[in-house]
């Protein structure tokens, strides 16, 4: 309904939460919202960098190009150099091909080949492989440390795989999520479109990192296929998954879909043909793309997570905001108040327990009208204050994780086809353990204090601070950021996982064999190449007319390729 032409004019009816006044009239003008892909860009320690990239569009070079440029002159201004920069590529599902290539080219050396693609649109055997063109807008001496995680996917992972396999830099967090296809946007009649996938993609090294295999599900009986690799490449030893066997009581259209369900979901994190980085360190192929330096995230427990999935923290927010008058900045200095903080996770224990444990939820307006005393208290615990009732066929709670709502409903309901009473026994033992469940979880609001803490700190800042200021706001307890900053700031760690292994060959083809025997060669040759590049300035990459510190022209990633070539636009995906 809001959608339209732009400049047009659409009407709507806005219904304030909680206000008891008429639905607000409001004339709105449409217009095309591109919303940036860097969201944050600050120094995180005093020679430290941070940039948070959400996505792949059309300008996502240039609009971190103008990034990276504010924090060099930030640095210069206060007479420090920026020694490395955290490029933070979590969440991103990804994008534009042609973005990610671009986002590359200012990290990597000029001459670097970024990404390959391979499919049946290019003709048989083609291959349409892009290659960096420009300097770098990232000197080579400074360190980079990207940051990865399960949700890193498609353009993201090329921009990862092209710093690992090149040993530009150093990835940090978790694998990423192994999206190696390539699509094209073709239009269709109406204004639609229709998306297709031609191609897979490759890294610099050769591999390709996709995760999960499209093909048509195998018969009973057979293997199952998971992420191959690169045809040309020398067969290696491959791991696949033996197709599913149909369960007892299983008919043979429920074995398919699950068959069907498990090749789309599985995701390979079994041993893979091997490659080799520039300096012949070791990566895999297939499941994503595997960090050098494993950093686990915030820690989600079940009742943070089922409370995170009813909306619980987001239909908090909006109560403790009512309850709470004032301008956003007064709001926000309360809630980061200790006084404040506290009695905003007392209200939410009351507000979670009442809202969505009870068996018999209480409504927003009960709530509401019940006085803050009755808030049990944090230093007592959850389960000390209320604790279930050992009366009753219910017991006054329900238990949340959904790994348990359906096997205990499923026990619950084949023990009531027994009618002749032969299994009070169970019955009565099944009540027992749903209590037990439901006191365990609710002693988590003690055990997660500082997790749910932070969540509910977290919803109700979203309300009152731009995305920018809300996300530095809780980096400084993000455990991955942190791990981050570590290999960042410690030039002898992060050189040490760059460096390659006592001798190696070279890891890509053409390589000279005599140029780089040893690691101890290579490791001169860089840092000759570290030093020389402290001597130079960023303005060695823009042009010569133009002003100091500005942003050098993007230019066109070269393209080599044989075969035809995909129309429309080209996403990683």
């Amino acid at each position: 309904m809001l959608r339209g032409e732009p400049g047009t004019q659409v009407s709507l009816l806005v219904q304030r939460d909680g206000s008891t006044q008429e639905a607000i009239p409001i004339d709105v003008q449409r217009a095309e919202v591109r919303l940036p892909d860097v969201s944050l860009a600050t120094m995180m320690a005093p020679r430290t960098g941070y940039v948070k990239l959400d996505g792949f569009s059309e300008g996502t070079a240039e609009e971190l190009a103008r990034a990276m440029v504010r924090l060099y002159a930030s640095q210069r201004a206060a007479g420090e150099p920026l020694e490395s920069l955290v490029l933070d590529l979590r969440d991103n599902p990804g994008g534009l091909l042609d973005a990610a290539v671009g986002v590359s080219q200012l990290l990597v050396p000029q001459g670097t080949d970024i990404v390959s693609t391979e499919g049946r649109v290019y003709g048989e055997g083609a291959t349409l492989k892009y290659r960096s063109v420009q300097p770098p807008l990232l000197p080579p001496s400074t360190r980079l440390v990207v940051l990865v995680n399960g949700n890193t996917a498609s353009a993201a992972e090329i921009v990862t795989g092209v710093v690992q396999d090149t040993d530009r830099g150093v990835v940090v967090g978790d694998r990423t999520f192994g999206k190696g296809l390539v699509q094209v946007v073709e239009p269709l009649p109406g204004g639609r479109s229709l998306k297709l996938t031609v191609a897979k993609y490759f890294t610099p090294s050769g591999r390709c990192i996709q995760a999960i295999s499209y093909a048509k599900p195998p018969k009973p009986g057979a293997e199952l296929k998971v992420a191959e690799p690169k045809a040309n490449e020398a067969a290696g030893p491959t791991d696949r998954a033996p197709d599913a066997a149909p369960a007892d009581g299983d008919d043979e259209g429920a074995a398919r879909r699950r068959r069907r369900q498990e090749s789309y979901t599985e995701r390979s994190l079994q041993p893979n043909p091997v490659y080799l980085t520039s300096n012949g360190r070791e990566v895999q192929t297939g499941g994503g793309i595997a960090p050098d330096v494993a950093a686990a995230g915030k820690p989600v427990g079940a009742l943070e997570r089922s409370l995170i999935r009813q909306g619980a923290f987001f239909r908090f927010a909006s109560q403790w905001l009512r309850e709470h008058e004032g301008t956003p900045t007064q709001q926000a200095q309360l809630l980061e108040s200790t006084r404040g903080s506290d009695e905003a996770y007392r209200d939410f224990v009351r507000f979670a327990r009442e809202r969505y444990m009870a068996k018999r939820p209480a409504s927003d307006a009960s709530l509401a009208s019940k006085p803050a005393a009755e808030a049990p208290s944090a230093a007592s615990g959850a389960q000390k204050e209320s604790p279930p009732s050992e009366a009753g066929d219910a017991d006054g709670w329900v238990v949340q994780d959904k790994q348990l709502v359906e096997p205990l409903r499923a026990l619950e309901k084949a023990l009531s086809r027994d009618g002749d009473g032969q299994r009070t026994r169970s019955s009565s033992e099944l009540k027992a353990l749903r209590r037990a469940l439901a006191s365990e979880e609710l002693s988590q609001f003690e055990s997660q204090h500082s997790q749910i803490a932070a969540d509910v700190r977290e919803a109700v800042l979203a309300r009152l601070l731009p995305p920018s200021e809300r996300l530095r706001a809780f980096l400084r307890d993000d455990p991955q950021v942190l791990a981050a900053l570590a290999v960042a700031n410690d030039e002898a760690r992060y050189e040490a996982l760059l460096a390659p292994p006592a001798a190696y060959a070279p890891a890509f083809p053409g390589d000279d064999a005599t140029a780089r025997t040893t690691a101890d060669a290579s490791a001169k040759a860089k840092a000759n190449l570290r030093s020389a590049s402290r001597r130079s300035s960023l303005g060695s990459t823009a042009r010569s007319d133009d002003p100091p510190g500005s942003t050098p022209p993007p230019t066109t990633p070269r393209r080599v390729a044989s075969g035809g070539v995909a129309r429309g636009r080209v996403w990683a995906a």
